[in-house]
């Protein structure tokens, strides 16, 4: 494996996920007719592809697993039905956390809504303390402090910029994105957790929960979400909350059509290449990677904003906002001191869980020796899966801490 190849295909493919995120918001052309050309802006359009996005990891597992099969043999026994009836749960809450995230990203900048993203860290550790049991050392606790004084700071300097400037979003509208790209990560760091209790212990490859995931969010998006979007009142057009009609007239337009495109290949690589990521770089690189998709997305987008401006008939990317974006920038800093500190608490955990004594000496016998199992297979399998979201835990066992973590 050729690890300056896999660096660069996983930063790139995810910074073009991110950047066209909001780009496609941005996309002002024809729908409906009587409505003249309008922006883009359809949150449950974007949670739709995004569904579409996660049930292509089915074709990646079964490439995968045909891999496999050549080394390794028969495949498994296959799950029963039930299990796979138990993804529908956090597949609703991924579903209720994506709108949420989509739609705050209408009122606030890319680069915020990225680095809002973080908040996830906080949440799902409060959630796995509270629920799983799951316990802490000190360098992660002083991560996640200096990740919560980071999210302050670019909260502040998000409502900052909108005084300054004459965004097209007020400070209240910004203060509403915020709110909305916050509550969606606490919404996912439930669905992780509920992922955790409900298929710990079941023999489900990330990438099938993935896929699963995707296709009850497609099938509820497609079905039930967006005829109601299309039929109670609203602000789009036909003063709808969401007019599916007039959003598959304006996919007419190759530049929205290339826009979407781009955002579902940056999909496909968050699931398919995150796998690779972790195998041979590292969770501590995962940290990294997200910052920098943070980093570039905010980088391109000002080469948007100053360098193609109105190229396309309507302004795309992102402003430098002043004293905002310079606040913005080092709350950025902050952000990576803590991510990075929480990713090398991580590590220090799982070295420590790897010397714990086991008879195989492998590191799932010895946690199994400790934990219990539902906890311990969740945990790797998170791992495998290389999420950004998938963080070291240690149970405490009969309430009694291990000092040694």
């Amino acid at each position: 494996m050729n690890k300056q190849a896999l660096v660069a295909a996983y930063i790139f493919i995810i910074t073009v996920g991110g950047v066209t995120n909001k780009l496609a918001y941005q996309i002002k052309t024809e729908g409906l007719p009587d409505y003249g050309p309008h922006n883009f802006r359809k949150p449950w359009f974007m949670v739709l592809l995004m569904f579409v996005g996660m049930t292509m990891s089915y074709p990646v597992y079964w490439f995968m697993s045909a891999q496999q099969q050549k080394v390794a043999g028969p495949p498994k026994k296959q799950e029963p039905w039930r299990v796979y009836a138990l993804v529908f749960v956090p597949a609703m809450l991924d579903l209720i956390g994506s709108v949420l995230s989509f739609t705050g990203l209408v009122y606030i900048g890319n680069s915020t809504a990225l680095m809002l993203g973080s908040t996830i860290i906080l949440f799902v550790a409060v959630n796995s303390y509270i629920f799983l049991g799951r316990r802490f050392n000190g360098i992660q606790m002083s991560g996640m402090f200096v990740v919560f004084l980071a999210i302050m700071i670019i909260g502040k300097a998000a409502s900052l910029s909108a005084e300054e400037t004459s965004s097209s979003s007020s400070a209240a509208e910004q203060g509403l994105g915020i709110f909305l790209c916050i509550l969606a990560r606490f919404v996912n760091s439930i669905q992780f957790v509920v992922e955790e209790k409900m298929l710990g212990d079941t023999s489900l490859e990330p990438l099938q929960v993935v896929g699963t995931e995707g296709i009850y969010g497609l099938i509820v998006t497609a079905c039930v979400i967006m005829p109601i979007a299309a039929s109670i009142p609203g602000d789009d057009v036909g003063h709808v909350y969401e007019n599916t009609a007039d959003s598959v007239l304006m996919l007419h337009n190759w530049t929205l059509d290339s826009i979407l495109f781009l955002y579902l290949l940056g999909l496909w690589g968050l699931n398919a290449l995150g796998m690779m990521v972790t195998k041979h770089l590292g969770g501590v690189f995962r940290a990294v990677s997200t910052n920098l998709q943070s980093l570039f997305v905010w980088l391109i987008d000002l080469g948007l904003f100053y360098g193609v401006g109105t190229g396309f008939g309507f302004p795309v990317g992102e402003a430098w906002k002043g004293q905002g974006s310079w606040l913005q920038a080092f709350g950025f800093v902050v952000l990576v001191s803590g991510t990075l500190t929480y990713a090398y608490g991580n590590s220090v955990q799982s070295a420590a869980i790897s010397k714990l004594p086991s008879k195989a000496h492998s590191l799932k016998e010895a946690l199994l020796d400790e934990f219990s199992p539902q906890t311990v297979n969740a945990h790797l399998s998170r791992v495998r899966a290389g999420s950004i979201d998938s963080f070291a835990f240690i149970m405490n066992e009969d309430d009694m801490e291990i000092e040694a973590l």
